[in-house]
């Protein structure tokens, strides 16, 4: 059987969900990891608590930090990520990019590289905020058409402010 190539975009760092999607994807006999972007807030922890998770199962796939904010209006302060701790600043939990240094568009290039390179064998896996993905359809719309799936999980439409899950 033919592996799904997965990229997974997502926001892990307040609840156990993401955490718990990228585990299984991470031991399916079905699912090949191509990389993994993070998306709202603060990225870099985000990345780092990708990477200590894959660590676990001895995973190395490129995680990179994606952009922090909303791509209508810019999202008050970095906040800590919930599940953040201390030993996360060890480098080698470092994402591939860091986000004060390139303002996310290095996750934003390495999903529309995806894109380019795996066409409709790659799938979206999106359980954050569609931000990277808004940005990557607009940098190179062509190319994401090249996508096989985005799979989404969706929350409220006309929500008077943001709803997970």
């Amino acid at each position: 059987m033919k592996k799904i190539k997965l990229l997974i975009d997502t926001d892990m760092g307040a609840d156990i969900d993401d955490a718990l999607a990228i585990s299984l994807a991470a031991i399916s006999d079905n699912v090949e990891i191509v990389g993994i972007t993070t998306v709202f807030k603060n990225t870099n922890e985000r990345a780092r608590l990708v990477k200590k998770l894959l660590s676990y199962a001895q995973i190395d796939v490129p995680v990179y930090a994606g952009v922090k904010d909303a791509i209508n209006r810019e999202l008050d302060g970095v906040s800590r990520c919930m599940m953040y701790e201390k030993d996360l600043d060890d480098p080698k939990y470092a994402p591939i990019n860091d986000f004060e240094k390139s303002n996310g568009t290095l996750g934003i290039q390495f999903i529309i590289d995806s894109a380019q390179k795996y066409g409709q064998d790659l799938t979206i896996l999106a359980i954050g905020p569609l931000s990277n993905i808004a940005r990557a359809i607009q940098k190179a719309p062509q190319v994401m058409r090249k996508i096989g799936k985005i799979v989404l999980m969706g929350g409220a439409y006309f929500a008077p402010r943001p709803e997970w899950n």
